[in-house]
Order: C-alpha cells, then sequence, then structure tokens
C-alpha cells in the first residue's frame, strides 16, 4: 500500500470519503492527507458545504422527455457507464 497520497488522489476520493464509500485502507491514505495538506482540507469542506445546501434545496420532478428516454433506454437493454475505477491507483507516488 501506498504511505503517501497526492493532492489530484485525495481530491478525486472526496465525494467517497464524504459519502463514507471510499475503502478502508484509501480512507486512512485521504485522512492523513488531509492532516498536512490545508488546501485539500479547504476543498473536502467546500464540498461538504455545496453538498448540504443542494440537499436543502426543494425536489423537482424529472422532464417527461428524460422519463421516456430513460425507460426507452432501459427497455433496450442500455446500462449506464461504468466509473468504478480507483484514481488513487493511478496517481499516487
Amino acid at each position: 500500500m501506498d504511505t503517501f497520497l497526492r493532492c489530484d488522489a485525495a481530491v478525486s476520493l472526496t465525494a467517497r470519503l464524504i459519502d463514507g464509500t471510499v475503502a478502508p485502507d484509501r480512507r486512512e491514505l485521504v485522512e492523513l492527507h488531509l492532516l498536512v495538506c490545508p488546501a485539500c482540507l479547504s476543498h473536502v469542506g467546500k464540498v461538504r458545504d455545496l453538498r448540504a445546501s443542494l440537499s436543502s434545496l426543494p425536489g423537482r420532478p424529472a422532464p417527461e422527455h428524460l422519463l421516456a428516454l430513460a425507460a426507452g433506454n432501459a427497455a433496450a437493454g442500455a446500462t449506464a457507464p461504468k466509473a468504478d475505477v480507483d484514481p488513487a491507483e493511478h496517481t499516487s507516488l
């Protein structure tokens, strides 16, 4: 396991850190990085604040044309693109 996480890797893991879905070993690396990097710590704080602000907004129903498109894609067997890549594997020192 890496012992140091670069800023780009820490930032790329921000959403998963906040959601609590980052792998435990990566979580430890990000938390250690945040202890020594004020810029990344500030970034995480801003993302948390933004998410809190967005979650307080009232929900709106999706437009009918978007629902129809999604239903058509589902019926055709379309799947969402995979985004399950660990960016830290490609950016750590």
